[in-house]
C-alpha cells in the first residue's frame, strides 16, 4: 500500500462499471439475448458492484447506460423472460402492475394455488374443514401434523426417560 504526502491511500484507480459492464456479457445467437456471465442472485439477474460495497442489478444498469435513469416506482422487465439477460433491446420499462400481467400473460406466474387446489395431503389424508390448518402461513394436514408430533414427543420420551431434569437440560 502507498500514501501520499496527505497519508492518503493511493493505488490504481477502480474501474467504473460503465466501462466494466460489457467485459461480462456473452451474446447468445439463437435468442438475441446478451447474457451476463458474472455474478448472480438467487433468482438469476445478474449483478455487478457499483462502488461502496454495493451491488446493482445489471439489466437496471444496462437499462440507464443506454437510456437513462429509470423513473420511481417502475421497473426493468425483460421482453425475453431471461433474468441474465441485460440486452438494452429487450427490455422496457413498466409498474409492477405491468410486470405482474407481462408475468401472467406468459404463463410465468408460479403460485401455491396449485397445492390448495389438490384434494388430498401426500399420505393421501382428504383436505377437509376437519383435517386442515395453517401453520407457518402453509396448508397442513392435521392428521400427518398430529402423527408427526407424536413421533417427536416419543422420542423425545425414549431419549430422556428416568433421566434426572439436569441431565435433560445439560444436553440442550
Amino acid at each position: 500500500m502507498m500514501y501520499n504526502s496527505d497519508m492518503a491511500k493511493t493505488g490504481p484507480k477502480p474501474i467504473p462499471w460503465q466501462d466494466r459492464i460489457m467485459r461480462h456479457v456473452s451474446p447468445e445467437p439463437n435468442s438475441g439475448c446478451w447474457l451476463w456471465e458474472r455474478s448472480h442472485n438467487g433468482v438469476g439477474y445478474g449483478t455487478l458492484g457499483v462502488g461502496n460495497g454495493k451491488s446493482a442489478l445489471v439489466h437496471r444498469l444496462m437499462w440507464e447506460l443506454t437510456n437513462g435513469p429509470v423513473p420511481d416506482g417502475m421497473f426493468v422487465c425483460h421482453r425475453c423472460d431471461m433474468p441474465p439477460c441485460c440486452n438494452p433491446d429487450h427490455l422496457f420499462l413498466g409498474t409492477p402492475g405491468d410486470n405482474m400481467r407481462d408475468m401472467h400473460a406468459k404463463g410465468r406466474y408460479v403460485s401455491n394455488s396449485a397445492a390448495l387446489t389438490k384434494p388430498a395431503c401426500k399420505r393421501g389424508h382428504p383436505f377437509t374443514k376437519e383435517n386442515t390448518a395453517i401453520y407457518g402461513g402453509h396448508r397442513v394436514c392435521r392428521e400427518c401434523f398430529n402423527a408427526r408430533a407424536r413421533r417427536w414427543r416419543a422420542a423425545k420420551k425414549a431419549q430422556y426417560s428416568g433421566a434426572p431434569l439436569r441431565a435433560v437440560l445439560q444436553g440442550f
